[in-house]
């Protein structure tokens, strides 16, 4: 009689699914370089869109922080001030962030085949067809799921706020704050027991979401582990990345000078107008975006291994016990 036995949760193991598929390095290094083109693409495309806009953005929020820190209520016409920027960035903004999802889809449900099933596309790792919708949807339903547990936790915690605070006054008020905390708690509880739902749905060729529940049972903390240092350390690096971009090309930092009050964006900004028509600057700049559309790919596909490491771990690797 043979009977499966779990293998004990893999900390580390679970943050470089990438490098531990049968294609070995070749495999992480071809799905590393095809979901960085759109990415890349995507950044190129939308960043000129945005740009012309970015100063007037720049002096609203200096404009902004400065009321605030002064302690003046937001005049509603200082929102109706930006909303012509907003409007005219949209554009670019919406390239970007589509571009960065279809890459971050494309990456994860190439993996998931990979490691799951054992297949890859030939000549190129990544395609768009089933499993792509498939990890589409699971992405959706997570959001939305989380969406309504944030919306609703929230209204219920204002509600019983309001409560309170009507029977018992400020303390009541004060204690059903922690309604507030509880909303939170649940919306990563579920965003970490919801996790491997893509890796599901790819594995089994359909739709699959709350079954994720299953998986995750009892496994919370080392998944919210892995997630948390993964997501740190790609912040960071992409941090420095970005500052590295602005310093080239602005010659400074502006976001962090519209936080200072009384700083003055416009010097920075026509300074970074003259830079930007020095070549070396723009071809720094392509490097910059290529480097972080690099950092966002292998940050994307780290985070998308711990939901197919849970999935392998549960489902398709197990430890053989064999008894006469």
């Amino acid at each position: 009689m043979t009977i499966g036995r779990q293998k004990p949760f893999d900390f580390g193991e679970a943050m470089i699914q990438l490098f531990r598929t049968s294609g070995g390095a070749p495999f992480a290094k071809r799905l590393w370089f095809w979901v960085t083109i759109p990415i890349a693409l995507s950044l190129i495309i939308a960043v000129p869109l945005m740009a012309p806009h970015y100063t007037d953005y720049l002096v609203w929020s200096a404009g902004y922080m400065e009321a605030a820190m002064s302690g003046e209520q937001p005049d509603p016409e200082m929102f109706a001030e930006i909303l012509p920027v907003l409007k005219q960035m949209i554009p670019g903004y919406i390239i970007m962030m589509l571009g960065m999802w279809i890459a971050a889809v494309l990456g994860e449900a190439a993996l998931h085949r990979k490691i799951l099933l054992g297949t890859e596309t030939p000549g190129r790792p990544v395609r768009f067809g089933g499993d792509e919708l498939r990890v589409m949807g699971a992405q959706l339903c997570v959001w939305g799921i989380l969406l309504l547990i944030y919306i609703g936790g929230f209204v219920a915690a204002f509600a019983m706020m309001g409560l309170l605070g009507a029977v018992v006054g400020v303390i009541g008020a004060a204690l059903g704050s922690f309604a507030i905390l509880a909303v939170l708690y649940f919306v990563i509880h579920y965003a970490v027991r919801l996790m491997p739902a893509s890796a599901l749905s790819v594995k089994h060729g359909s739709l699959r979401v709350w079954s994720a529940t299953k998986i995750t049972k009892g496994r919370f903390w080392p998944l919210f582990g892995a997630f948390v240092l993964v997501y740190i350390g790609g912040w960071i690096v992409s941090m420095v990345i970005t500052q590295v971009g602005s310093l080239i090309v602005f010659g400074g930092n502006p976001a962090a000078e519209a936080m200072v009050p009384g700083g003055d964006i416009t010097v920075i900004m026509e300074d970074a107008a003259r830079r930007i028509k020095n070549p070396l600057v723009i071809f720094a700049g392509i490097v910059c975006v290529i480097a972080y559309s690099a950092l966002m790919s292998i940050w994307f596909l780290c985070l998308s291994g711990i939901g197919t490491y849970a999935v392998r771990q549960s489902e398709g690797e197990s430890i053989d016990a064999t008894f006469d």
